[in-house]
Order: structure tokens, then C-alpha cells, then sequence
């Protein structure tokens, strides 16, 4: 529920021009597109597995047959280059990526060569170093995973026919040591945080997993589990592994304290899973019943059985999504299960078998290998929601990130500097077991490839403060930076032979926040300053007048030879002086600008020169015109995402809302419905009154007043675009003040643009 500070801020008073400059200042947004294949690329022979570093956007993709590794750029979407595997017929089988080394590296297991080739990214071109395993020739290593958060960073290769497991030292790319672990390990599964560290290999031929701590390389214990042991991956908050048992038809659990918890049964020959973190329930594909089990992982029981394509095999879980994507061996296509467990499929190559996601690009792209298509189709993701959102019915339906990432404080409008400082914290939010800060990186504005920042204070610990300076010259105006955090869970990965993957190199937690670099202004500059708009809120076919005052005094008395406007970035025009000529250091000023023929909202610059010929910094004012026509109606339901409550900042929930919406025949003011409500929030809002109602272009923009359910004053700004059809999606933004202008609630918090709805609605149509 809102706090009493909250509703004592509500009782506040301001007036409407107030709140419509808050209001013009502060819309924006993107949209985005709906699961989509956005690109075919060729690679080699038969693609069997993908890995990808999400700081640099490289995808990985091992061809089997071919002896390549095909490296490609995840931001074009091409092959840049290939790279040989050490002898005629290595088979590449299986790669993890280290995105922490500088370069990173892949490390790619040759089944048949008995080696893992490593990849050095700045030059993936080139031939990589081959380290002897130790294995039997043509029966090599199978499995690879890696902890770069180890010191030194470790890379573990399971030797299929030797029964060890390899001990790889990142760095320096030499084999420290070997555990035996069985006669046939084959899948491996990793798990790090702060407290405790874990390293899982299944033995096909034992039914068996062992193990393993990665800091002492030693064997802690060897566990029975199902029958032919194929897939393992391990949920980094609780530190529980999930085996599926390729003949057993089941799935194994095993506890915190390397004990089996339970025993699952699922469907017919379960081969691929992934562990849904946040909202406690694990994926498992079911090859031969054409299913996906998804497992309750605080009951251990088996909640849905979804139907999929033919003959499921891989899985990967996008966790900001809360989305898993299924390939489907038999289908050519691959299944995408929602956070809310609805699914849609999208077309790929012939048999598509391996299956990765990059969750550091915006919008996430998925990347799926197409066995015997020698292709990999890449899926263009919608921007993520809040982190864990599941339906009500579903526990833990509002988890917190793992990662929280703040800039703190920012730039904000002081920033006169072109290359300003910016500087922040990340902080570890995984319970029970809290994971180390390994990594914080920034991109800017519309750059792709995420950049190192320098940890200041804290690092390798949960907690840690971050800086970095611009390494660019920025223009004035507004800006964007994105931070994102890899905490020690987030950074390991493991992957199995043929395309079943694990854990990914996710981002812990990410964030964007806007910040605004000003011009200087020195004293021989004049300044506008006392911008208004008469009225603020026009009708077409209204004149509007426009009124300011340019000042120069600062400057020693140099008078103002001109004043100027524009709108909408169009032509400059000249102001008139108010009962002066033009020779005074302050010059009021007004004009009219010409009535607006369609509705819409505006931006209304001014500037000032004075006779040494300097010119002002430019001053803008927001207009709104309406034309009493269209209408809002419709109601949904949406993620209300971390930091939309300004009271409850750690709070994400479900939110709702309603809306019917018009303007009455001959009326000016239009009349109707507004509600919003979030019952975990304890929050209910209702529209009183409407101020004006924009609706142009396929959006919708409503301004009025109401009341909290206890009766406290609030102002509010719904702004809608329509998807134009029941099966597009339709996206919201809503903002509710104070009468003060303080804010209360934002939808879509820390972004730059807010004249466009963010918020996509997963339930529920509103129309225009």
C-alpha cells in the first residue's frame, strides 16, 4: 500500500499548467516487435551447438561435420569469420564463452580430436590453440563448462571415454590437473555464488552425477540418479540441480546439500532443460511425447505438460523474458513458451537443434542451429518486461532481479561537461546464496556493444560503487545509458554435447536511465527565461500566444537585437517586443503562433541574439492541441516493472486498467472512464475529472485529475498506441503526480522519450 508520506504528498496543490509542463517534459518511449525470424545464415556442416558473449554480441556456432566454428557478428547478423579446427576431422561438439577475459575467448570441445581449441575473439579468425585433453583419441571430450570468476578462470572438459574430467586453466590455456569422475561423463552443470560453489557431471553409463568443488578441484560426493543421465542445470538462487534422465523418463533433484531431493517423472525420453530462476519452475523437453514438462520447483511436481512441435530437444531460458524457447527436431520450428506459459512458434531450418539467447542485446535475439539446414535462424525477441512476471495463480510472481544497477547520482541537467562522469552501484539481490559483482558495463545512447566500467570500490564482493567518463564526445541534449552487471552466478555456463545447453552468460540485472547535457552559458551570453504558452491546452483552429523575456545584463548592459521561435524543429521566426524596439539588455517579447490544423503535441523553441551577435541557449515549451474528436476504450493488464512506485521502489507487480473515453458532441472537455488498480500494491486510482484527450497517429494521450481510494488528490497523463488489431499488441504509459507535480508513479521508469507508451499489455485490448 502507498505509505502515508506518499498520500501526504497527494494532498498537495499545484496548477494545470504546472502539471502539463510535467507532463510535456516527461512522455516517451520505444515499442517493440513480437517474436519474429529476422535472419537465415549460413555456416557450416551440420550446426550442433551455440554459445554467445552477450558484451561483444559474438555467436559462436560448432559445425559438426564441417570443422569449423562459425563466428558471428550478433549486431549484423553475419559471418565474420571462421575458424579451423586443429586436425582433419576434430568434430566440434560443444562451447562456452569467457565474455570476462580481455579479449574473451570460446573454448570448443573436439570430440574426435581429443582437445578443446580455443578462440581468441580479436581474432576469431585465425587458427585457434589446440589443448590436449588427455582423453582417448576419438573419444574425447564431450562437455564443457567454465567459471571465469575463479581465480585463476577455469574451463572443465568432460572426457567421455577416459571417465576425468579435464582442468583448463583460462588464462594461460594449459591443463592443471584431471578428476576422475566415472566411466562416460558426459553433462556437465555449473553453479557458483559467494557461499558455495558446485560443479555437476552425469555419467550416462553409471546413472550417476558427480560432484565436484570447483576452488579445490576435488570430488564432494557421486549421487545415483535416473536412467542415462543426459542434461543438468542448476538454479543459481538455490543452488538445486534439475538431471534429466534420458531413458528414466525422469528428472532428478538434487538439494543444497548434494542429496537427492525427489525424483520427477516426466515424458517420454526427456533430453534438453533450463531453470526458470525467478518464478520457481523448471523446463524439460520431452523428445519422444512431443512436451514440455514444466516442474513447480517448490513442490517438486510436474504443473503443465505443454504440447510442442515434434520431437523437442534443446531448451533455453531468456531470464528478463521469462521466456523459454524450445527447438523442435522433427518440426522445423521451435516453440516459444511465455512467462505466462501461452506459446507461439516460429519457423526455422530443417531439423533445428541448438538453441541460445543473448540477453545483452536490445531487443534480445535468439539463435537456433539448424541441424541439417547448415544454417542458424536468428529470432528477433520483444524488449524485456519486469523480471519474473508469471500469472497471479503462480508463486513468487513479483522476484526481485538478482542484480540491482543504479546510477547514482545522475548527470542530471547541471551536466555542462560533453564527456561527463558517470558513476553508480550494482548491487547482488540472489537469495539465499549472494553472489559476487564480477563485471559492470555501460553502453550510450544507441551504441550496441557494451563497454568495461572501472569497479572503484567493492569489487568481487556483492556490493560495489562503478565509474566510468565518456569515452566520447556527447552533444547537447538529451541521452541514454545503459548499465548491466554480472554477478558471479550469472557468469558461468555449462554446455552438453549435441546443442543441450545450460545456464548462459545472462546478465544479472540491466537498467536505462536518461540523463541531459547542457550548454555552457558564460556571462557574455544572453539568456530566454519566463516561457509560456497562452493557452497551454488549444483547441485547432486556436491561436496561441507566445510570451518570454531575453535578458542580457549579465553581459554589461548589450542590448537584444532579435528573438526567435520555432515549432516541431521547423523555420525560425522573429518575436515582436512588447512596447520596446530592440534596445534594452531585457526585452520582453511575445507572438502569435498560427492555429494548428491537426490535433497532436508540440514543442515551441525560442533563442535569443544580442548586438556582439551572441546567441542564447535555446528554451522549449510543450503545446497541446486537441480537436474534440476520437475516443480511448478498452482495458488490460501489464507489468508495473522495479522502480515504477516512487514509494515502493523495489516493487514489480501486475497492474490493471480500464478506460472509456470521449468527447461529448459540442463539447471542449472530454467526459468518461479512467481506473487503475494493483492489488499486490494495495494501489487503486479513479479519473474525477478530464482535462483534454489527444488522439492522433495511432495514439492516444488523456489528461485529468482523480483519487486514491482514500480519498487524496491525483493528477494523471495516460497515453496509449493502439496495435490496430486484436493480435497486435497494444502498449500503455501511465503517470500519476502529486498537485504538486511530484511524482508518484511511472509505468516505464528511468526512460528518456516519454511520448511513447512502453508498457506492452499481456491481457486485455484497448482501442482508438
Amino acid at each position: 500500500m502507498w505509505s502515508g508520506r506518499l498520500l501526504r504528498r497527494l494532498g498537495r496543490s499545484a496548477t494545470l499548467a504546472a502539471f502539463v509542463a510535467v507532463i510535456l517534459l516527461s512522455l516517451v518511449g520505444i515499442g517493440y516487435p513480437s517474436d519474429i525470424p529476422i535472419a537465415t545464415i549460413p555456416v557450416g556442416d551440420a550446426p550442433v551447438a551455440i554459445a554467445v558473449n552477450p558484451v561483444s554480441h559474438a555467436v559462436y556456432v560448432a559445425n559438426y561435420y564441417g570443422n569449423t566454428v562459425s563466428v558471428i557478428d550478433g549486431v549484423s547478423d553475419s559471418v565474420v569469420a571462421t575458424a579451423t579446427m586443429p586436425e582433419s576431422f576434430s568434430v566440434p561438439i560443444s562451447i562456452v564463452v569467457d565474455s570476462l577475459q580481455s579479449p574473451a575467448k570460446a573454448f570448443v570441445a573436439n570430440f574426435w580430436a581429443a582437445c578443446v581449441a580455443v578462440i581468441d575473439e580479436s581474432a576469431p579468425g585465425a587458427p585457434p590453440v589446440a589443448v590436449d585433453t588427455g582423453a582417448v583419441h576419438a573419444s574425447g571430450p564431450r562437455a564443457l563448462a567454465i567459471d571465469p570468476t575463479l581465480s585463476p578462470p577455469k574451463v572443465y572438459a568432460a572426457n567421455y571415454g577416459s571417465g576425468t574430467i579435464a582442468v583448463i586453466n583460462a588464462t594461460t590455456n594449459a591443463v592443471v590437473g584431471h578428476i576422475a569422475v566415472g566411466t562416460a561423463p558426459r553433462a556437465l552443470g555449473m553453479f557458483s555464488s559467494a557461499s558455495r560453489h558446485r560443479l555437476y557431471a552425469a555419467d550416462a553409463s553409471a546413472n550417476t552425477v558427480t560432484v565436484i568443488d570447483p576452488t579445490t578441484d576435488t570430488v564432494i560426493t557421486t549421487i545415483g540418479v535416473g536412467a542415462a543421465p543426459k542434461s543438468i542445470a542448476v538454479d543459481p538462487a538455490t543452488g538445486y540441480a534439475y538431471v534429466s534422465n534420458e531413458t528414466g523418463d525422469s528428472v532428478t533433484v538434487i538439494d543444497d546439500t548434494d542429496a537427492v531431493a525427489a525424483t520427477i517423472p516426466v515424458g517420454d525420453r526427456p533430453v534438453g532443460i533450463a531453470v526458470d530462476s525467478a518464478n520457481r519452475r523448471v523446463f524439460v523437453a520431452n523428445f519422444y511425447s512431443g512436451t514440455v514438462s514444466v516442474i513447480d520447483a517448490d513442490t517438486n511436481t510436474v504443473t503443465a505438460t505443454i504440447p510442442v512441435g515434434t520431437n523437442p530437444y534443446a531448451v533455453a531460458f531468456d531470464a528478463s523474458d521469462g521466456k523459454a524457447f524450445v527447438t523442435n527436431y522433427g518440426s522445423a520450428n521451435v516453440t516459444v513458451i511465455s512467462n505466462t506459459l501461452a506459446t507461439t512458434t516460429v519457423a526455422t531450418g530443417v531439423r533445428p537443434y541448438a538453441v541460445a539467447v543473448n540477453e545483452g542485446i536490445s531487443p534480445h535475439k535468439t539463435y537456433v542451429g539448424n541441424w541439417t539446414g547448415d544454417s542458424v535462424t536468428v529470432i528477433d525477441e520483444p524488449a524485456p518486461v519486469a523480471l519474473g512476471f508469471v500469472t497471479p495463480s503462480v508463486a513468487h510472481a513479483a522476484a526481485p532481479p538478482a542484480v540491482a544497477v543504479a546510477v547514482e547520482p545522475l548527470p542530471g541537467d547541471a551536466t555542462t561537461s560533453t564527456q561527463p562522469v558517470i558513476e553508480g552501484t550494482a548491487e547482488d539481490l540472489r537469495s539465499p546464496y549472494v553472489s559476487n559483482i564480477v563485471g559492470v558495463y555501460y553502453r550510450l545512447d544507441n551504441d550496441v556493444a557494451w563497454q568495461r566500467a572501472e569497479i572503484v570500490e567493492g569489487l568481487g564482493s556483492p556490493s560495489v560503487r562503478w565509474r566510468v567518463a565518456s569515452p566520447v564526445v556527447l552533444e547537447y541534449g538529451t541521452h541514454k545509458v545503459h548499465v548491466a552487471a554480472l554477478d558471479q552466478a550469472a557468469a558461468v555456463s555449462a554446455t552438453s554435447e549435441f546443442g543441450s545447453g545450460f545456464a548462459g552468460q545472462a546478465f544479472g540485472g540491466s537498467a536505462t536511465y536518461g540523463f541531459t547535457v547542457t550548454e555552457y552559458v558564460d556571462v557574455q551570453t544572453p539568456v530566454v527565461r519566463d516561457t509560456v504558452a497562452v493557452p497551454a491546452v488549444a483547441s485547432v483552429g486556436q491561436d496561441v500566444m507566445l510570451f518570454a523575456t531575453a535578458d542580457d545584463t549579465a553581459s554589461g548592459a548589450s542590448t537584444i537585437s532579435s528573438v526567435e521561435y520555432r515549432v516541431d524543429d521547423g523555420a525560425w521566426t522573429p518575436m515582436s517586443a512588447i512596447d520596446l524596439a530592440f534596445d534594452e539588455p531585457v526585452e520582453p517579447v511575445a507572438a502569435v503562433v498560427p492555429a494548428f490544423t491537426t490535433a497532436g503535441l508540440h514543442t515551441v523553441e525560442i533563442r535569443a541574439t544580442d548586438a556582439a551577435g551572441n546567441t542564447s541557449g535555446i528554451v522549449s515549451t510543450g503545446l497541446v492541441v486537441f480537436d474534440s474528436a476520437g475516443s480511448v476504450s478498452g482495458n488490460g493488464k501489464y507489468i508495473s516493472p522495479v522502480g515504477s512506485f516512487v514509494e515502493e521502489p523495489a516493487l514489480s507487480c501486475q497492474a490493471s486498467l480500464k478506460t472509456d473515453v470521449e468527447y461529448p458532441a459540442g463539447s471542449t472537455v472530454p467526459e468518461g472512464l479512467f481506473r487503475f488498480e494493483s492489488r499486490e500494491a494495495g494501489v487503486f486510482f479513479g479519473a474525477t475529472s478530464f482535462d483534454w484527450m489527444v488522439v492522433a497517429a495511432g495514439k492516444a494521450y488523456v489528461s485529468g485529475s482523480g483519487r486514491a481510494k482514500d480519498g487524496s488528490a491525483v493528477r494523471f497523463t495516460f497515453t496509449v498506441r493502439d496495435g490496430g488489431t486484436r493480435r497486435a499488441p497494444d502498449y500503455i504509459r501511465l503517470r500519476l503526480v502529486s498537485p504538486d507535480g511530484s511524482l508518484l508513479y511511472d509505468s516505464a521508469p528511468g526512460t528518456v522519450d516519454l511520448l511513447e507508451p512502453v508498457n506492452q499489455l499481456t491481457q486485455g485490448n484497448i482501442s482508438l
